[in-house]
């Protein structure tokens, strides 16, 4: 990240591939005038990391090509609002990761008609962002959002809550975040999916949650809008679906409330009473 630190976790090689942007711009300008296409989404998983591996060229490159090769949208050029029923060209969208953008390539591909990025900002909470692994903060995501909107592009904040050592208050603060923010989330539930240091970290969990059938976890699996295998180390599977509605709802004084609740359930048991100590005395 900008601070130097390499606390990213993943489980196979850091390799990367990717098209170049003559080849990226060549299909795009295909689909435009084989089919007549007016947006295109890029599904990398990350469109900054090839950005960054190129040496901060690939999607500096990718805008010009996309100008000079006249798909820049009409509103864009003309700085306009836009009008379906007018605007030629072609938009676009894709991904981003919060300590990965800048201003000046954000503006770059605004010019060339991206509208929306997609942020992995997994949760406002600095310390459940400190488990996860990602490389990320609050404060990274706080500014690339800020970066982004600035940039005229609309950021679309993916989140998650379920976390391993998710609690009452990282719960709190992504709360106080989007209402500080501004922003409208309805978070995803974390999934162990195979593969990822999660499944391999809670896998004996994950079989006791399924009668030790590793095929039926597998069939379960879906697209993390509800829960499957639970890596929640606080929350049950009700819980967390009670709990993510309450976020929903910015309901904190409910949820406050729920965690008095929980304390008190889930309270210690007290000691028990230490054994009488038995002094025989002999006799002399």
């Amino acid at each position: 990240n900008d601070e130097g630190e390499n606390d990213v976790a993943f489980t196979y090689d850091r390799k990367i591939r990717f098209h170049s942007p003559r080849y990226v711009v060549n299909l795009v300008k295909y689909a435009r005038e084989r089919f007549g296409v007016d947006f295109i989404g890029f599904l990398d998983e990350n469109l900054m990391t090839m950005h960054q591996f190129s040496g901060k060229k690939w999607l500096t490159d990718i805008a010009k090509l996309w100008i000079e090769e006249g798909l820049q949208p009409q509103c864009v050029r003309d700085g306009v609002p836009h009008d379906p029923a007018k605007c030629s060209g072609v938009h676009w969208g894709g991904t981003s990761h919060a300590t990965l953008c800048s201003p000046e390539v954000l503006r770059a591909i605004k010019q060339a008609g991206c509208s929306h990025l997609v942020y992995g900002y997994e949760s406002f909470s600095a310390r459940v962002m400190k488990t996860i692994g990602k490389g990320a903060t609050p404060e990274t995501n706080e500014r690339s959002l800020k970066w982004t909107l600035e940039a005229g592009i609309r950021p679309i904040p993916n989140q998650m809550m379920g976390f391993p050592d998710e609690d009452f208050d990282s719960l709190k603060d992504n709360i106080r975040a989007w209402n500080r923010l501004g922003l409208n989330v309805k978070p995803f539930f974390a999934t162990p999916y195979p593969g990822t240091e999660w499944y391999y970290a809670n896998k004996q969990r994950i079989l006791e949650q399924y009668d030790g059938d590793l095929e039926a976890f597998l069939l379960d699996l879906g697209d993390a809008t509800r829960v499957t295998a639970v890596i929640s180390k606080k929350f049950n599977a009700v819980e967390l679906y009670g709990l993510r509605e309450l976020m929903v709802l910015r309901d904190i004084a409910r949820i406050e409330r729920y965690e008095k609740e929980w304390n008190r359930l889930h309270a210690a048991d007290p000691p028990p009473p230490s054994a009488p100590r038995l002094v025989l005395e002999t006799k002399r």
